[in-house]
């Protein structure tokens, strides 16, 4: 089944930007010091993850990371501080972080919620989110060496 929240993409030009791993959508835009200013999405279980992203000539920086349930509802709009650099394993920490503390808030009346064992599921679903694409490349890489050795 297609995840529900592709929809807040209807009509949108995308592009895979293998860098980041992020399905790029809408208009990328130069401002006037040159950087190219970009959205991006990734999927994550049933949410959408949007980060947006400054890039430059050998830098990249992360303006900020919005998260949508599978209705397109917004859950979390997070703002970073100016002059953060991009960095797949950083937007997952905060992306992490930001999942746990409203997923406690949520939780704080009920006397079963593990915090932790919330926090090793989302850890390791998060991994794959962000990182997926590059275990597969690496393993496919390790597959070869190992056909071509034999």
């Amino acid at each position: 089944m297609e995840n529900q929240g592709l929809q807040l993409f209807n009509g949108q030009n995308l592009k895979k930007d293998n860098e980041t791993g992020l399905t790029i959508f809408g208009n990328q835009i130069v401002s006037r010091s040159g950087f190219e200013i970009s959205n991006g999405f990734r999927m994550f279980e049933n949410l959408v993850i949007v980060e947006s992203k400054a890039k430059g000539v050998g830098v990249e920086f992360l303006s900020g990371i919005k998260i949508f349930d599978k209705n397109g509802k917004l859950i979390i709009d997070k703002s970073v501080e100016k002059g953060t650099r991009y960095d797949r394993g950083k937007v997952l920490e905060i992306v992490k972080s930001s999942l746990l503390r409203m997923l406690s808030e949520a939780s704080a009346s009920n006397p079963n919620f593990d915090i932790c064992q919330a926090e090793g599921i989302i850890n390791e679903k998060l991994k794959s989110a962000y990182f997926k694409e590059s275990y597969e490349a690496i393993t496919n890489w390790y597959n070869e060496l190992l056909s071509n050795n034999i």
